[in-house]
């Protein structure tokens, strides 16, 4: 089943209800178009660099991400006292696991009542829906999301350009 990408008013109500933690997440996934895998995995060591690059789980590509100054900071007064991840898990020696942040944003989107399918990669979804609206064309933001197959990047646009 395909993610949808959600009104900005129910994005509003779903992102207030979040997890502080898990609101970071959503924030970084929507800054950046990374994948939840990517996001969970970031060491603290990344926000000391202002675009820094990433090797991502699932391609294997290399990405260079920025991720705004705001976020940066409140991402390095979030994580001052976790050892290596900025998602570090309270219960495992490691990073949050993507099942983790699935079911809470389920949990969140049913809580909120919200219809649509939200998911982790929902973020992806808005972070192009965002550039398109911002007027990049459709080859950039395949670039940026990493994709393959231009056929790929328009799934995650159909709800941006009927809109």
């Amino acid at each position: 089943m395909r993610v949808s990408k959600i009104s900005k008013a129910k994005e509003d109500i779903f992102r207030k209800r979040l997890a502080y933690q898990y609101r970071l997440i959503y924030d970084i996934g929507c800054a950046t178009g990374l994948r939840v895998t990517d996001i969970i995995s970031l060491k603290k060591d990344v926000l000391s660099i202002k675009e820094p690059t990433i090797t991502e789980q699932k391609t294997g590509k290399s990405k260079r991400i920025y991720i705004p100054k705001k976020l940066r900071e409140e991402l390095i007064e979030f994580s001052k006292d976790n050892r290596v991840y900025i998602f570090q898990s309270k219960s495992r020696l490691g990073h949050l696991t993507r099942q983790a942040v699935f079911k809470h944003f389920k949990r969140i989107a049913e809580i909120v009542g919200t219809h649509e399918n939200i998911g982790t990669h929902t973020m992806r979804k808005n972070y192009a829906c965002k550039l398109l609206a911002k007027g990049k064309n459709f080859k950039y933001i395949k670039t940026k999301l990493n994709h393959e197959r231009l056929s790929d990047t328009l799934l995650y646009l159909i709800d941006g350009i009927s809109e």
